[in-house]
């Protein structure tokens, strides 16, 4: 059997939202908790095959995630791969959750392909996840570029941004590359990169998202010119 069971515990909820979208398709159940309590009784329960661990829960005074580490890393031992998951990206955060057990860091804001990636090693028998290659992503059952084109996806432009519409689901977070003749028109390049400052679901096989990026004063003065 090729599917696999993450559980995760996020006070935020939108964010165990978005993950779970993006590991959907690659036969990960995500099984996402927001409070200790509920995250200790699935563990108690089944043994999944991976964790991913927020540092910062807003349950308590602070360090939460720190301290549940340190207790499933005593009772469950050092098998159980668990990443820890947090806005809190600096060194001494890094080390800290090493030394406390952690397999892995993952930085926030997700960039999905890099957690696949990193899963890869934990997720031997999921084929899905076997099959990733480091340029490409699979969003409802198609191989999805990192570099996208923009041709038929732009649905606005304005001087904060791009906004698509597609049959991808761009997570909230990640950059990547557009390419087309569209940037060509307004910039004189035919690829630029952005960054996924919004995404929503429209509908069935049908999302949205708005792309930003940090333009240069040239960029800045082409694109008011063009629009």
């Amino acid at each position: 059997m090729s599917s696999s069971v993450i559980f995760t515990i996020d006070d935020d909820a939108d964010f165990n939202m978005l993950l779970k979208t993006a590991l959907k398709p690659y036969d990960i159940n995500v099984v996402t908790h927001t409070t200790p309590v509920t995250f200790i009784k699935s563990i108690k329960e089944r043994s999944p095959d991976l964790c991913i661990l927020d540092l910062n829960l807003e349950t308590g005074k602070g360090g939460e995630g720190f301290q549940l580490l340190k207790a499933m890393r005593n009772r469950l031992g050092q098998e159980l791969p668990i990443f820890i998951m947090s806005r809190r990206g600096d060194r001494e955060d890094v080390l800290l959750a090493m030394e406390n057990g952690a397999t892995d860091f993952i930085p926030k804001p997700l960039d999905d392909i890099y957690l696949l990636l990193k899963l890869k090693k934990f997720l031997p028998n999921n084929k899905k996840v076997q099959a990733i290659e480091a340029d490409t992503v699979k969003v409802n059952d198609r191989d999805i570029p990192l570099t996208v084109s923009t041709e038929g996806l732009v649905s606005s432009v304005s001087i904060d941004g791009l906004e698509i519409v597609g049959e991808s689901y761009l997570l909230k977070g990640r950059s990547f590359q557009l390419q087309g003749k569209l940037l060509e028109e307004i910039f004189g390049r035919t690829q630029m990169g952005f960054k996924v400052e919004e995404a929503w679901q429209i509908e069935d096989r049908k999302f949205g998202a708005f792309l930003t990026r940090d333009y240069n004063t040239d960029e800045f003065f082409k694109l008011r010119k063009w629009l």
